[in-house]
């Protein structure tokens, strides 16, 4: 799932991840993913540090009272390298940040190392 973001970064966003056959959703608001995952957890969330109406640690704290056993991989994608905020993010939840911008191959990577992608799929 990929959360909000301009349609220029989602866009990014799909066609990077387009290359390994996920099934992607798309949520405009932090409230329409939280409601989303009430529905049917995804695998993987890609959210951007600011979410307009709560920031990344919000989003998590809350995704953490609905998670109902299952623990997507989270990758915050941060427009700032702050050692806090990106030490508070993974703390509540988050399994990698990633320090926009960032290309395929830093994004080949973050899916491998938290095991969403296997070591042996070829991007």
């Amino acid at each position: 799932m990929i959360i909000a973001g301009t349609a220029s970064t989602r866009h990014e966003l799909a066609s990077m991840l387009s290359t390994y056959g996920f099934s992607l959703d798309y949520a405009e608001t932090p409230e329409q993913a939280l409601l989303a995952c009430l529905q049917r957890m995804p695998d993987l969330i890609m959210l951007p540090d600011a979410l307009g109406s709560m920031n990344s640690v919000e989003f998590l704290q809350r995704l953490q009272r609905i998670r109902r056993g299952r623990s997507p991989a989270v990758l915050v994608c941060a427009r700032e390298a702050s050692a806090s905020s990106i030490g508070q993010a993974i703390w509540e939840g988050a399994a990698e940040c990633l320090l926009q911008p960032f290309d395929a191959d830093i994004l080949d990577f973050k899916l491998r190392q938290v095991g969403i992608v296997r070591r042996d799929v070829a991007a």
